[in-house]
């Protein structure tokens, strides 16, 4: 893949390292990117929910949605977001966040006006019911902190009798056909100027949730888990 990126077709964007698997084994192909959302006929103008801050405001005390799936684990991942992700956890538990399992969910509830706002919702899940004409909905990417899970990863099987046109076809799909990712399914990469997500991420500081990440994404959970104060089952232990 480093090889293939030096002759990318001109007007295609560059393959960035960040997607590409650091034994070389696959290719990231979609940026997932989480933010907040709101009604706005019930968050007054001035009050969105704009930094994550906003999520543990004591005025939307038992007011805001958290999904009980964890959405969040770039900001677990990163040395530099990790302690105050887990205060940011504390804290909307704290302040009595509603916890509801599903993003299809969680936007319904907000766009119904169940509840006024919901923290960690994925841009693609928020987008496409906006641009589908759902009223009453208002997606931001809260500052100073942007977090995304590079995923969708493409693989060459073992067994496979074309493994160039695999090869090919996720070299495409990260870097000229970003356009049409971002179009149809909204998870384009936000270092893509032609992204709707690019705007958005200026100016923050972008945790990545990427191949390393992934690889711990059972700690993440049960850490998550834990700091919620969701049930489990315990594992049964061998005789």
């Amino acid at each position: 893949y480093k090889e293939l990126n030096k002759h990318i077709p001109s007007g295609w964007p560059k393959l960035d390292p960040r997607a590409m698997d650091p034994a070389g084994n696959f290719l990231s192909t979609t940026g997932n990117a989480r933010g907040n959302i709101y009604n706005p006929k019930l968050v007054s103008k001035g009050q969105e929910p704009t930094t994550w801050d906003a999520c543990v405001d004591p005025m939307w005390k038992g007011k805001v949605l958290l999904d009980t799936r964890n959405k969040l684990q770039a900001f677990q991942h990163d040395p530099k977001t990790r302690d105050i992700h887990l205060d940011w956890l504390r804290a909307m538990i704290n302040n009595g966040a509603v916890l509801n399992r599903g993003q299809g969910g969680i936007v319904r509830k907000v766009a119904s006006g169940e509840y006024p706002v919901a923290c960690g919702i994925n841009y693609h899940t928020a987008n496409r019911n906006i641009d589908k004409g759902v009223k009453n909905l208002k997606y931001v990417q809260p500052g100073p902190r942007y977090p995304l899970e590079i995923g969708s990863r493409i693989y060459v099987g073992k067994w496979s009798k074309t493994p160039a046109t695999t090869q090919l076809w996720a070299l495409w799909i990260s870097t000229g056909g970003q356009d049409v990712l971002e179009k149809y399914a909204y998870r384009g990469f936000p270092w893509d100027p032609k992204s709707k997500k690019y705007p958005m991420a200026q100016g923050k500081y972008l945790a990545i949730c990427g191949a390393e990440c992934a690889q711990q994404w059972g700690n993440y959970n049960s850490e998550y888990r834990r700091i919620l104060g969701l049930p489990s089952a315990k594992k049964k232990k061998k005789k």
